[in-house]
């Protein structure tokens, strides 16, 4: 998990009462690095052999196929790995008992859908207990 968090950059973008939003953002750093952390040293070999290859004969085109969808796969793998070891982290940095927390990866888009819809029903609730 060390290797993984030297990876990633963790800021707060916003809070309301219990709720939380943070940004991760990944270091800069390039795909074999990344795909080790999320899929392991054997997937990241296999990838460094298959990127020789294509280069080796100048298959530029499936080349670049194979680094967006590489990429489109590092990141639903890194939305999951996420998923599991932000609340550790959290955790590990809060004193006193561990937070009790629902941790869901978003794209930016995705994002603000999802937060101004919380909210709502937040605000909703707030009202039919009266608090």
């Amino acid at each position: 998990m060390a290797e993984f968090q030297n990876a990633i950059n963790v800021q707060r973008r916003f809070t309301q009462g219990p709720v939380f939003v943070l940004e991760v953002s990944v270091l800069p750093t390039n795909a074999v690095s990344l795909l080790e952390c999320v899929q392991g040293k054997e997937s990241a070999e296999h990838y460094t052999r298959v990127v020789e290859g294509l280069e080796a004969l100048k298959c530029k085109e499936t080349l670049k196929k194979l680094e967006e969808d590489i990429m489109k796969s590092i990141t639903l793998s890194l939305q999951t790995k996420l998923i599991e070891i932000i609340p550790n982290i959290i955790n590990e940095e809060v004193k006193g008992s561990p937070l009790e927390m629902e941790c869901i990866a978003l794209e930016d888009k995705e994002e603000a859908r999802w937060l101004y819809t919380f909210l709502a029903f937040n605000e909703e609730m707030m009202k039919e207990a009266k608090i």
